[in-house]
């Protein structure tokens, strides 16, 4: 693991209940006006722009013409193809948003088509195989446009199992070449209605027997959107019509080197796959259920200080713009504005006085809120002095917009005290028993996490 930076201390309480807020000396007619928005905006290389907020006591709320959104004041945007932009600005403070909006226009006169981090992050540098990822909701799904493609039907996860779905290999190398592979059945899942492979009629998605395909791929941009253009007569497992086998060409709505979104658009229809690395989607396991046990909370009370190290690139170029805010009653927000490649890019770790030992059980519960879509993240109990001694590690994948209840019972205890952790040369640079780490390495731009309900008690 790469070394914590950006020492913060904090000293609040875990708490694991909390009463509603109350904001009795909010003064309605206090909110801003849109005539006082100020801001200031940076054109910086690669076609990408600063966007600042000057008003104090305010947060931004950016509206850019591809219909993101963000709240992050400093944002990075990067805007590829040459054009004239908008971004609308409205703002808000304690007291509401403020009452219409402001909207600048900026334009760039040439365009910056360099796909490295995109290829490093489908090939790996040399070659990567995808799947379907089965274990996350929508890795299949359809709606009316590919800004809404799973509006009509969103598969859940295992939702085609027993087809020839899930054992579809689709590899992509570095140097442009592009292999389909059926799997071990042969087969290709096919949408109802598509006839290329000679049956349109039927009343039921089918399987065909199909051969291992080689062709071509790319990346191109079109207007202000990504494609992943594949030679044509090519399958990426799910045959969606006719046309996608003529024209297989995706827009890729989310791409790191654990996951990408892809969407396939026509006029009547749009449908969205989500991949993950070969193998890293294993069949989905039974939830497990919390049942929360206050005579054994360790963490009721607890005192604790924060670490956090960001990071992008395979040289690990060090980022500062993430910010950890404290937001009372046992909820933190964790913002990213810029995206990380890859994992233990974007940590964060709880330091706390606590040991626990071997010869006990213990439950573990966090719940997690990201506005972005992030896979792989990796939840840990370790302890401070070595980074080594770890009764929990797990990976999970966070939706955006959907909480995320992390759980684990009964899980064997290791012997952890509190102890100093020492650099090289000998110098202690941090102090504490049980370290919580949470890193969410891979994440997208302008991503905001809630983290909150950190509970770690004797199973009963």
């Amino acid at each position: 693991m790469k070394k914590l930076l950006t020492y913060t201390a904090f000293a609040a309480m875990m708490l694991t209940a909390c009463a509603p807020d109350e904001h009795d000396d909010i003064n309605v007619a206090a909110r801003p006006s849109a005539s006082d928005i100020s801001v200031d905006y940076k054109m910086l290389d690669s076609n990408k722009v600063q966007f600042n907020l000057l008003n104090t006591g305010c947060t931004p709320v950016w509206y850019f013409d591809d219909k993101s959104q963000s709240t992050v004041n400093g944002v990075i945007k990067q805007f590829p193809v040459a054009g004239t932009y908008t971004v609308e600005i409205k703002m808000y403070n304690r007291n509401g948003l403020c009452d219409g909006s402001i909207v600048k226009e900026f334009t760039f006169t040439e365009t910056f088509l360099n796909f490295d981090a995109e290829i490093a992050k489908l090939t790996d540098g040399n070659d990567k195989t995808w799947q379907f990822a089965r274990n996350k909701d929508g890795h299949l799904g359809c709606g009316e446009s590919a800004d809404n493609p799973t509006g009509w039907w969103k598969g859940t996860p295992d939702t085609k199992a027993g087809t020839g779905l899930y054992d579809d290999k689709f590899t992509f190398a570095s140097d442009g070449t592009y292999t389909y592979n059926p799997g071990d059945d042969g087969l290709t899942y096919i949408n109802i209605g598509t006839s290329v492979f000679g049956k349109g009629a039927g009343s039921d998605d089918y399987d065909v027997p199909t051969q291992e395909q080689k062709g071509t791929w790319k990346f191109e941009y079109r207007g202000s959107d990504l494609y992943l253009v594949l030679s044509p007569k090519t399958l990426l497992g799910y045959l969606a019509a006719d046309a996608e086998y003529e024209k297989p060409e995706f827009i890729v709505k989310q791409i790191s080197s654990k996951e990408v979104t892809l969407v396939w658009s026509c006029p009547e229809i749009s449908w969205q796959y989500i991949l993950s690395p070969e193998g890293s989607a294993a069949e989905p396991e039974e939830k497990p259920v919390w049942t929360y046990n206050p005579d054994g909370d360790l963490t009721k009370g607890l005192t604790f200080e924060t670490t956090t190290y960001y990071a992008h690139g395979d040289s690990w170029e060090g980022l500062s713009t993430n910010v950890l805010t404290d937001k009372g009653n046992g909820v933190w927000q964790y913002t990213l504005p810029d995206a990380s490649d890859m994992q233990w890019q974007a940590q964060l770790a709880y330091i706390s006085q606590l040991e626990i030992s071997a010869g006990k059980k213990y439950d573990y519960h966090v719940k997690f809120l990201s506005t972005t879509d992030i896979s792989g993240v990796t939840v840990k109990v370790t302890d401070v002095a070595t980074d080594g001694i770890s009764p929990i590690v797990k990976n999970i994948n966070l939706e955006a917009g959907v909480e995320y209840e992390f759980i684990v019972n009964g899980v064997e205890g290791q012997d952890i005290t509190i102890q100093d952790k020492l650099d090289d040369n000998g110098n202690v640079t941090a102090h504490g028993g049980v370290k919580f780490v949470f890193d969410f390495g891979g994440n997208p731009a302008n991503t905001d996490i809630t983290i909150s309900e950190i509970i770690l008690q004797e199973s009963k």
